[in-house]
């Protein structure tokens, strides 16, 4: 049996996330400081964090660095993200605008579809869809894990385009026979 868990916000670090007919099941809330973002703690049945300058999860009491919790495997061609938690551990795989995690066996336990905005019609709600009836702390981990994995995504997709654009510019100027003049601190 399926779970379809709902974020309420286009921000999902700030967001409720509920069941089917509204009932809360998570409420994350994000800190910040001038270096960015700090920590994002989850309420629910098993109450969570994500420490985003430490780089640790903590599920309960269990505190997992994320050097420990994620690892590399495959080859350099087709790596995948395994992500353990205990004895579970979970293949993360970006693909078709969703995120999947798989048991190891390959048996897919878990979705999670961002945000999706949309021109003309009403934008999606990112959605979590659990496939099996987990422990609440192993949910909770994977929610988290979601979550961890699509911010960073989104933060490489973001300086990605910036590079993209600021090198995009250089070239336009440079190939025009033009000195590109980038302004330092608003003086010219």
């Amino acid at each position: 049996m399926s779970l379809m868990l709902t974020f309420t916000s286009k921000d999902i670090l700030n967001s409720t996330i509920c069941i089917h007919g509204g009932q809360v099941a998570y409420t994350l809330h994000t800190t910040k400081d001038i270096r960015g973002r700090k920590v994002t703690t989850v309420a629910g049945s098993t109450p969570a964090s994500i420490n985003w300058q430490k780089h640790y999860l903590e599920v309960g009491t269990q505190v997992l660095p994320v050097g420990e919790a994620k690892r590399e495997a495959g080859d350099r061609l087709n790596s995948e993200k395994v992500w353990q938690w205990g004895d579970a551990e979970y293949d993360l795989h970006f693909s078709q605008d969703r995120w999947t995690a798989k048991k190891l066996s390959g048996v897919v336990v878990a979705f999670f579809f961002p945000y999706h905005t949309r021109t003309f019609h009403k934008s999606e709600l990112a959605q979590v869809v659990l496939q099996n009836d987990l422990p609440p702390a192993e949910a909770t981990f994977l929610v988290l894990v979601f979550i961890y994995s699509e911010i960073r995504r989104q933060d490489e997709q973001r300086a990605s385009s910036a590079g993209t654009s600021a090198e995009a510019a250089s070239s336009a100027a440079t190939s025009a026979g033009g000195v590109l003049r980038v302004p330092l601190f608003g003086l010219q």
